[in-house]
């Protein structure tokens, strides 16, 4: 039987041991005492019956609504912002989502705002090949309704100045520009930066000293670390410098709050390597073909090297479940790596969660975008061997000086190539052996395959064939990874194919600098992730898909409609 109180007056009057006239929003006395005027919901007191077996989750979520539409919201928080997430590897944003939104009332812009992209996302894995379009009223008219309902809630909030800088505010607008991100990349368009502006605009009121008594100041560390990351990742996309806001940021405070934290490290060092692209980018264009100087390119190449070697660092310094295992298909046994696992030379790296391992893929871009404008600086990038096609005469050296550059130019297309292995090596652990368009069956059927089992990377090979595939980790590891995979290797292989595409390079040919075939299976792995995502019947590329170049097509229209989304 449900029992709602005996009082309707709000919670704060009725903590008081005061008389309320139970005016809403806000009753009369918390509002001439300027209180945070909160009512008992109308499902307060109600048991929840947990549902979620019936997604086949052996992880339970603690949810707090009784019902949501098509169980959208249950499904999204479970599969993207718990299984898989920690706060020891935390952004800020998914690791927070749960705790914030268990206390918010449905009313609220969170909740309707959560509401708004469950939709989406759900109509996502609910797709019928045979009714694909996604952007039909059918499929959106409930995500579209909380998303008008979520800003409208957002714009009270904003006029609240307690609201402002609370959390719950701020993961809001970031979930509507999550919203406008997926949205976006299915419908083939530039994203809108509306939400990501707004939130950069709220990083003020964050920081601030608050009246909110619940205010709870780590949680907002967290979610305005985010807003940096978005930020960060988006400047990196885009080859563009920092918003003058969170550049002032960094640059008088730095990533506060969660020092301790892998991610708020690179994205500290993400923020240089940014800045340092921004400016070469500037230079190139506005250098009106003047080449640079030899101390000009000195310099360049130093500053390069300091924000790498920090990267580096970075990398060494990692805890022990960072760490990245490799495997090699045959060495352990065929458990390990299913023949039907496609892999790169044979070679998979495994990681704790995706998380982790879409971390380690940010890091090895970032290297990449350094070594790319190391190797372009020297002129050099237009030959595979690393030998200058220019004489000592024509750049105004000497022979010495062409010999150091010709052997750094060896030793930088030996870097990018490792780093590019390495982002194919983790293609496996991503995907495993799925091949056909996503759907709710995939998370219970057993012929999906992943060359990793157990709670954790094994501390060495040799266990790595002794793990049970049964465990229930494994089962947690297995319905996170098949949600959030493909899109964390949309990301990493859509950046790749952009940056050694062949276009509007001149007589430079990016391409070569990849081992031989290595390009063509990026394009392989790519169109996979598109045909994972349904992203193939959307973008409608069945017959263009013939040549890597279309591939690098589409991998560019994708990355238009992902610029404000999270990753390299």
């Amino acid at each position: 039987m449900v029992n709602h109180g005996r009082s309707a007056g709000c919670l704060t009057c009725k903590q008081r041991r005061v008389k309320c006239d139970e005016e809403k929003p806000k009753c009369r006395a918390c509002r001439r005492l300027k209180l945070n005027c909160r009512y008992r919901t109308k499902y307060a007191n109600l048991r929840i019956k947990d549902e979620t077996h019936k997604f086949h989750s052996s992880t339970k979520v603690a949810i707090r609504h009784v019902a949501e539409p098509d169980a959208a919201v249950p499904f999204f928080l479970q599969h993207y912002a718990t299984m898989g997430r920690d706060v020891a590897s935390t952004r800020g944003f998914y690791e927070m989502l749960v705790s914030v939104y268990a206390r918010e009332l449905q009313s609220s812009p969170l909740s309707l705002a959560v509401a708004a992209v469950a939709e989406v996302v759900l109509a996502l894995w609910r797709h019928n090949s045979h009714a694909s379009d996604l952007h039909s009223r059918r499929l959106n008219r409930s995500s579209n309704s909380y998303y008008t309902q979520a800003v409208r809630a957002l714009r009270h909030a904003l006029d609240d100045r307690n609201e402002r800088g609370k959390p719950a505010t701020m993961l809001a607008v970031l979930s509507l520009q999550l919203h406008d991100n997926v949205t976006a990349v299915y419908g083939v368009q530039p994203a809108t930066r509306i939400h990501h502006d707004g939130a950069l605009s709220l990083l003020p009121f964050a920081a601030a000293p608050s009246e909110c008594v619940d205010l709870d100041p780590t949680t907002s560390a967290y979610v305005r670390n985010f807003i940096f990351h978005s930020e960060i990742s988006s400047a990196l996309r885009q080859g563009r410098g920092l918003d003058p806001v969170v550049a002032e940021w960094i640059g008088d405070r730095g990533l506060k709050g969660v020092s301790d934290n892998p991610s708020a490290t690179l994205d500290a060092i993400g923020a240089a390597t940014a800045e340092f692209q921004a400016r070469y980018i500037r230079r190139r264009r506005g250098g009106g073909g003047t080449p640079l100087s030899r101390e000009e390119m000195d310099a360049w190449r130093v500053r390069a090297k300091c924000i790498d070697d920090q990267l580096v660092l970075w990398a060494q310094t990692l805890p022990a479940h960072w760490r990245v295992l490799r495997l090699v298909r045959g060495r352990l046994g065929d458990d390990v790596i299913d023949a039907s696992i496609p892999t790169y030379r044979s070679i998979c790296e495994v990681y704790t969660c995706s998380q982790v391992g879409a971390t380690w893929n940010i890091w090895r871009v970032q290297r990449l975008l350094l070594t790319r404008i190391s190797l372009s600086l020297l002129g050099s990038s237009d030959r595979e061997d690393g030998q200058s096609s220019r004489s000592p005469q024509e750049t105004g050296v000497g022979r010495r000086e062409m010999e150091e550059d010709a052997a750094a130019a060896v030793g930088y297309i030996q870097r990018l190539q490792e780093l590019v292995d390495s982002i194919c090596y983790s293609v496996p652990f991503f995907l495993g052996n799925r091949a056909r368009p996503s759907s709710m069956s995939d998370f219970t059927d057993p012929a999906i395959l992943f060359p990793r089992v157990g709670s954790s990377p094994p501390p060495d090979a040799a266990r790595a064939s002794q793990l049970v595939s049964g465990d229930p980790y494994e089962q947690h590891f297995r319905r996170h990874i098949i949600a959030q995979g493909p899109w964390h290797l949309m990301n990493s292989l859509s950046r790749l194919l952009t940056l050694f595409a062949d276009h509007d390079h001149g007589s430079i040919k990016p391409a070569a600098l990849l081992r031989q075939g290595q390009h063509e299976w990026i394009s392989r792995q790519f169109v996979r992730v598109v045909s994972l995502l349904h992203l193939w019947s959307v973008v409608g590329i069945g017959d263009a898909l013939a040549g890597d170049s279309s591939a690098e097509d589409i991998a560019r229209g994708v990355r238009k409609g992902a610029v404000y989304m999270t990753g390299p």
